[in-house]
């Protein structure tokens, strides 16, 4: 995939927006190292944007995106998995790997990545850029979390992370108007928000529509015009990701975590997660993304 450069105009009230919103979620990473063969049979569906690398090795590495087709990855590139897409790996040799797992958000919720396309394998001068960042990234996070963190990787992590960010919108085509819709979606942000707030609590779309002082049928049609989901499948869909999340980086029990995210039946929760994503709770935090546990170590 050759670079672009990102030209398209943003208005600067939506610019304005991004800038005092723009956050980021480094879930973790691994740093370029030699991964032994694997091969998933099951889909994967993950919260977050994915970023896998394959460094200089013959080894055969492809990502295969449901509905997108299969990806074979050249030496020194990267391909980007966006949040939500359904995706499996296969490695039949061992080989030099890294990833990233990381999110933007702008209004608290919102995926940025979603307003780009990733048509394919980034290569050139853009990927090993990228595989460097990842690396430093993967580091600073680790230091971040010893003893010894201090103020400065706090600062470097948080550069090394917009870095990666500029490489990804350098090298992405732009999905849909952005200015259309963070305008759309600064119309329900109150909305986005209270569910992000209140997630354990009882929800009805009467309390949804109240936040913004329109009927429940209005609101249904607006809410769903913006996300392209009903206000109750998207909190449904907020709880399950956050339950995603907790699974990952909490040692809580699943009954918990599912009390935690407003799903008081711990068996109508394991129903409806692995419904969406598979595989039961217990077993997707034993996958635990992919950790590393194929790595050799090296």
């Amino acid at each position: 995939m050759e670079e672009k450069g990102f030209n398209d105009k943003i208005e600067n009230s939506i610019l304005d927006i991004i800038d005092r919103s723009l956050e980021f979620h480094y879930v973790y990473g691994i740093s370029m190292r030699e991964w032994q063969p694997h091969n998933e049979t099951t889909w994967r569906v993950l919260p977050y944007t994915t970023i896998v690398a394959k460094g200089n090795c013959m080894a055969e590495y492809t990502v295969e995106v449901r509905n997108k087709g299969v990806f074979y990855l050249k030496n020194n590139s990267v391909f980007v998995i966006p949040a939500g897409e359904e995706f499996k790996i296969e490695l039949k040799e061992p080989a030099l790997l890294g990833n990233a797992h990381i999110n933007y958000t702008v209004l608290g919720q919102i995926d940025l990545l979603s307003f780009f396309q990733f048509p394919g394998p980034i290569e050139g001068r853009a990927a090993i850029r990228m595989i460097e960042l990842m690396d430093e990234l993967a580091e600073c996070d680790r230091a971040c979390g010893m003893e010894n963190g201090d103020l400065y990787h706090l600062i470097h992590r948080k550069q090394l992370a917009f870095g990666l960010l500029e490489q990804l919108v350098q090298m992405s085509g732009q999905r849909m108007d952005i200015n259309d819709k963070i305008s759309d979606i600064k119309r329900i942000h109150d909305v986005i928000r209270f569910i992000n707030e209140h997630m354990a609590e009882k929800i009805s779309r009467k309390n949804l529509a109240d936040i913004v002082h329109l009927s429940e049928t209005r609101f249904h049609y607006v809410f769903k015009g913006i996300m392209g989901a009903s206000p109750m499948d998207y909190l449904m869909m907020q709880r399950l990701q956050e339950a995603q999340k907790r699974l990952l980086v909490t040692n809580d029990a699943v009954g918990e975590i599912a009390k935690g995210v407003g799903i008081d039946d711990v068996s109508y929760f394991g129903k409806l997660f692995k419904r969406k994503f598979y595989v039961s709770p217990l077993r997707y935090r034993q996958m635990g993304l992919g950790r590393g546990e194929n790595c050799s170590g090296k």
